[in-house]
């Protein structure tokens, strides 16, 4: 969260994904630096962050200006760098997408295997002489 009293820089709040407190912090990071790159870009063309990668609303890949001219190495090694470092995350973000819809549908498979295997027994149950036919408990679903 940044909070500022000046008026050149709003306040602004950020948030990231990961699976530890480090990874958190390090991509909400770059999502504030991103963005106030982007929001400042007029006062930052003649500084090295004016090559930080700048995201055009809510698209998922980043824009990277062209460090091939700058004679800083420096900068054009964190230009390429920085490209790599977001395709890797929206490669391994897509992959895990794929995972976890797999695993809905899998999900979804098996109560729907559920449901055939209770309506079989319902229907079992109520072919034989004598036998009380109770319902069972209906199945809840969590799709959040």
């Amino acid at each position: 969260m940044i909070i500022s009293n000046s008026m050149m820089l709003e306040s602004c709040w950020f948030t990231g994904e990961g699976d530890s407190r480090e990874s958190v912090f390090q991509e909400a990071a770059f999502h504030a630096i991103g963005a106030l790159c982007q929001s400042h870009s007029d006062q930052l063309k003649t500084t090295p962050f004016h090559y930080h990668p700048a995201r055009l609303g809510f698209a998922e890949d980043a824009d990277f200006r062209d460090a091939r001219n700058e004679e800083d190495t420096t900068i054009v090694h964190m230009s390429k760098m920085m490209a790599a470092m977001d395709k890797y995350h929206m490669v391994y973000y897509r992959m895990t997408e794929r995972m976890f819809e797999a695993v809905l549908q899998k999900n979804r498979d098996k109560e729907n295997e559920l449901r055939a295997i209770r309506k079989e027994l319902k229907d079992l149950k109520s072919g034989m002489p004598g036998t009380v036919v109770k319902t069972l408990p209906p199945i809840i679903r969590n799709d959040t």
